[in-house]
């Protein structure tokens, strides 16, 4: 059999014997995140900014696996579809036709997007780049209503209808132009397996020692940490490798402005795992998106001490 980096989902059963019953058990337990093949589409590259919404980076159009959310890997496990508006792009090698140039007439902030912060492609560090489907832009239902009313008054009447001083204003006030876009549909067919998740599930052994998929490796000039910690010990070794003078308050607001950064500006978190730091609390996620229990300073700093002491072994 040809080894391949992914399989499709009509490979799955015939080749290895996963059902879908298989698949929902090992999203739900956290064991593998499902990928997708999306043909070539265009899209807004960008990150998340805490309580705002989207920033967009830039326009590509891309061709390649993608990777959607845990909430909507469920969704479409169980209706066989979904609709998504956000991804995360896996091979920036399938990137083609970058743009920075803000590409609509609509205001900012809007619903769909928050800002727009031209960046290049080459300084986007992420294995995975945050994405939306590019959207449409037309001019705003509200005033296409009203323009209607309009025309339907002058149309009976044969007068132009009178707006008031108060209509006038509100109509004023409405934006010109509204962005919106329909989402991305997938079904079970999109559904893609990398090898490197069958062999972490035990469905397959690796052809060669120490071998990993080429999507799983981090972009070149990443640091690895031993898989033996979990991702918020992980983050605090890079964190003490950076600032190795820092003190345990230090630590904790370099944590606390990490997190309020836009998920592409991140320089520590490149997992975005830190979604609130505040009070006493650390609050966050593992690279799959799942919460994990939240650490308070006084664990936090037992968590610091073996840091260091991983930092120091590691020099």
């Amino acid at each position: 059999m040809i080894e391949k980096e992914y399989y499709r989902f009509d490979e799955l059963e015939k080749r290895f014997e996963l059902s879908l019953s298989d698949l929902r058990y090992l999203v739900e337990s956290s064991q593998i995140e499902l990928t997708f093949y999306l043909e070539q589409t265009k899209l807004l590259i960008g990150g998340w900014l805490k309580e705002k919404g989207f920033v967009g980076f830039g326009s590509v159009y891309y061709r390649g696996l993608i990777r959607i959310t845990k909430q909507k890997q469920n969704v479409l496990l169980s209706t066989n579809e979904t609709s998504v508006e956000y991804i995360r792009i896996l091979n920036r090698e399938g990137i083609s036709n970058p743009d920075e140039e803000y590409p609509f007439e609509s205001d900012l902030p809007n619903s769909y997007l928050y800002a727009w912060q031209p960046r290049l492609l080459k300084t986007i560090l992420w294995n995975e780049i945050p994405a939306k489907l590019f959207p449409k832009e037309q001019e705003h239902g509200y005033r296409v209503l009203s323009k209607g009313i309009r025309d339907i008054v002058k149309a009976v009447t044969g007068k132009e209808l009178e707006v008031t001083d108060k209509n006038a204003e509100l109509i004023k006030s409405i934006p010109e132009k509204t962005i919106f876009a329909d989402g991305i549909e997938l079904c079970l067919d999109d559904i893609c397996l990398l090898h490197s998740d069958l062999v972490k599930i035990g469905v397959v052994k690796s052809s060669a020692a120490g071998e990993t998929s080429k999507l799983s490796q981090p972009v070149k000039g990443e640091d690895s940490t031993s898989k033996r910690i979990d991702d918020l010990s992980e983050l605090l070794v890079r964190v003490v490798e950076k600032h190795p003078e820092y003190n345990a308050k230090q630590y904790w607001r370099a944590l606390e402005r990490e997190s309020e950064e836009v998920e592409g500006f991140r320089l520590i978190d490149k997992y975005n795992i830190l979604t609130e730091v505040e009070g006493n609390q650390i609050r966050w996620q593992d690279r799959a998106g799942k919460p994990r229990k939240s650490v308070s300073f006084s664990s936090f700093t037992n968590r610091l001490t073996e840091a260091r002491k991983k930092s120091q072994t590691e020099i």
